[in-house]
């Protein structure tokens, strides 16, 4: 019950934040993806700024997220041997 109103307690004011602040960037942009050509690019996308934005952060926090569980992958093989030989014992 607790872990509920805790969540309810962070998540509104997080939600509250993220919707504000898509309404103050909602402006539209051309994302271009040719550096070579800038007067006519071979791709343009147009989309409000704010969903380049979280789907900047989204990226970001999924390329860490694979980085951290990469370099926990040595922790996790000790881990499973520890394990086995626990069981064995």
């Amino acid at each position: 019950m607790i872990r509920k109103v805790i969540s309810v307690i962070v998540l509104v004011p997080l939600a509250l934040v993220l919707v504000l602040f898509a309404l103050a960037n909602r402006e539209m942009i051309t994302l271009s993806l040719d550096p070579f050509d800038p007067t006519r690019p071979a791709f343009t996308y147009r989309m409000p700024l704010f969903i380049l934005i979280f789907l900047l952060l989204f990226i970001g926090v999924l390329v860490g997220g694979v980085a951290a569980w990469l370099r926990q992958s040595r922790w996790r093989r000790v881990a499973r041997r520890l394990s086995s030989e626990n069981r064995v014992l």
